[in-house]
């Protein structure tokens, strides 16, 4: 009814100094604890911090503190720490990045201490905050209830003024409205007394016993609530777009998790699934699980499926973005996606998705660069918020996901290709596995194929192998940016890569050359007319990040494709483009495929603006 009745039976009652101490720092620290009440993610972020809210809550019950006071104090620290949650973070970033990291560190590492969430910034720090809130909070409380009752007990016993209107009828009536019941003791009982008092809650130690118990008993229920959670936020993040996963069922004893109606949005497509299964059975390691570690031994699904239709759109989730081209050495031409192809941000989009696939097959390096760190943090600060914003790397000792054996077969693609895909000791920090990880993609039908594999020992590199076949020219053509006809015209292109991949700077680089070779095509380059080859090979050079690269077309390699592809045509044509251009400096009897004993560089220094047209280079 009113709020007075509320705070007048701690004042009146029989409330001792040690409840009131006990109930303000219990209920700051949980208050100041972000996981406990996340703003617009009410109870959400439970998960955050599990052992360090259940353990508050437990050593409330237990320890006899006042429950009132703990309850009004809990929603007066929670909204004092949604204000001061930049200076909790701040105490965060000192204490797991400065002198006490490896301390930490440890606790972070510990089994379970591992779930306590100590590895979130605003976690760590708002727990000290809220234990200098709760010790100055109650210091002044129980300095406060002190001098209340001792006031009380001197105008109790030396007031006549008190003493002849406390006794009147409407007087106690209208205390007893505002102020709630008095306890039968005087105030200098009250004052006397307050000292005293059994330290431990026996209702709450029977309370929290039983639940303990419960746990126990139920404990696939609650562990697959909880690993559920963190399995579906770690597919979001790696996928970028909203995973929905109907059930997961976990038998601890038996070492086996079970993931039904698993369906992960496609981020270029959010009306569709980019994967899809009903079921997926998984081999789990529960030893791992109070190091808050996922080991699955073995995860396997039959009968997958990309490209369904959802019965309800997904939604994007924030991703970083990816990290700009690097500048183009000095003298070299090259150029990127946007320079050659219409649907630049789809074809972005889709590198976007794939270096997030390749990311969360690297994992996370050994070291974090300081300005990497900092980078990241700024980002997630932006995106999810300093509640959210975790040390990652303070995990140590083995990852936080570790996958020994990944079987997904016969996986049904939108235009009804069927592929098989393989890993073994996919992890989320590779460094901290001593067995390599290894990932593969392939069609049943041969028609493309991905095979990546980690070197031991060397932070995030891996040989990778990719190949496409069969692919309509036209199809691809009518996407290149040009003035005229597209350059190429029918027949078939394949796809090959094969060199080494890196993971730097929170994304997957490389540098290396990916064959192109066209079966049957028509080539209308500038300046030539347009001659059918019927196997043409080039390769093109990629470097920068796989999100964003820079592309190379190197005229050495042009022309000497052009000489190897054995099309005299072809050759007469760059023999005639370069005698235009260099008159007498070409010698009149050269062949075609002959360039008169002059090199390929030779004429390229020579020519003004290139065999092929373009900017002369500097």
């Amino acid at each position: 009814m009113f709020i007075t009745r509320k705070i007048g039976p701690l004042l009146r009652g029989k409330l001792t100094k040690n409840q009131v101490f006990l109930a303000s720092m219990l209920g700051c620290l949980l208050g100041f604890v972000p996981g406990f009440v996340l703003p617009g993610d009410l109870g959400g972020g439970f998960m955050q911090s599990p052992g360090l809210i259940l353990g508050l809550l437990f050593l409330t019950l237990i320890l006899n503190c006042n429950l009132t006071l703990f309850g009004f104090t809990l929603v007066l620290a929670k909204i004092v720490s949604l204000v001061l949650l930049p200076v909790s973070f701040f105490i965060g970033e000192i204490l797991l990045d400065g002198p006490t990291g490896g301390l930490f560190a440890m606790m972070v590492n510990a089994p379970v201490l591992a779930w306590f969430g100590l590895e979130y910034y605003a976690t760590s720090g708002g727990l000290v905050l809220g234990a200098l809130v709760g010790l100055l909070w109650g210091s002044m409380l129980t300095k406060g209830l002190n001098a209340f009752r001792r006031v009380m007990a001197e105008k109790e016993e030396n007031s006549e003024f008190y003493k002849k209107n406390s006794g009147k009828r409407s007087t106690r009536f209208l205390t007893w409205l505002f102020l709630g019941k008095k306890s039968k003791k005087s105030y200098r009982e009250l004052f006397e007394a307050q000292k005293k008092g059994f330290p431990l809650r026996i209702t709450g130690v029977v309370l929290t016993g039983l639940f303990i118990f419960s746990l126990w008993t139920l404990q696939a229920f609650f562990a697959g609530t909880a690993i559920r959670t963190a399995v579906q936020g770690g597919l979001e993040k790696s996928n970028g777009a909203t995973v929905d996963l109907a059930n997961l069922s976990l038998d601890l004893a038996a070492g086996q998790m079970t993931l039904e109606g698993l369906a992960m949005a496609d981020p270029n497509q959010l009306g569709k699934d980019v994967f899809r299964a009903d079921k997926m059975e998984i081999g789990l390691g529960t030893s791992a699980l109070l190091r808050r570690r996922l080991e699955i031994s073995d995860l396997t699904s039959i009968g997958a499926k990309s490209g369904a239709a959802r019965a309800e759109p997904g939604e994007l989730i924030p991703v970083a973005a990816p990290p700009a081209p690097p500048p183009a050495p000095e003298g070299e031409e090259s150029k990127t996606i946007e320079d050659y192809i219409e649907e630049a941000e789809v074809w972005k989009e889709r590198l976007q998705q794939a270096s997030r696939w390749m990311e969360t097959v690297f994992g996370e390096s050994e070291e974090e660069a300081p300005e990497d760190r900092e980078e990241r943090i700024e980002f997630e600060i932006q995106e999810v918020g300093r509640a959210r914003v975790a040390a990652t790397h303070l995990i140590e000792g083995s990852p936080t996901l570790l996958v020994r054996k990944l079987t997904l077969e016969d996986v049904t693609m939108e235009d009804g290709e069927v592929v098989d895909i393989h890993g073994a000791n996919l992890s989320s920090h590779p460094h901290l596995v001593s067995e390599p990880a290894s990932f593969s993609i392939k069609s049943r039908q041969d028609r493309f194929g991905l095979e990546l594999n980690l070197l031991a020992g060397e932070g995030g590199a891996a040989d990778a192998k990719f190949f496409r076949k069969g692919i309509l020219v036209d199809d691809f053509a009518g996407q290149i940016k040009t003035a005229g006809a597209p350059p190429l015209q029918g027949g078939t292109m394949d796809l090959a890569l094969d060199g080494r991949l890196e993971s730097k700077a929170g994304s997957v680089w490389l540098d290396l050359p990916l064959n192109v070779t066209l079966h049957d095509t028509t080539l209308a380059l500038p300046s030539m007319k347009p001659s059918k080859v019927d196997n043409f090979s080039l390769p093109l050079g990629l470097r920068g990040p796989l999100a964003s690269p820079r592309i190379t077309i190197d005229d050495d390699a042009l022309v000497n494709a052009l000489v190897a592809s054995g099309q005299a045509e072809l050759a007469k044509q760059v023999q005639e483009r370069a005698s235009k251009l260099l008159g007498d400096k070409i010698p009149k009897d050269l062949l075609p495929g002959d360039l008169g004993g002059k090199t390929v560089d030779d004429l390229k220094k020579a020519l003004p603006g290139g065999l092929f047209g373009g900017k002369k280079k500097k």
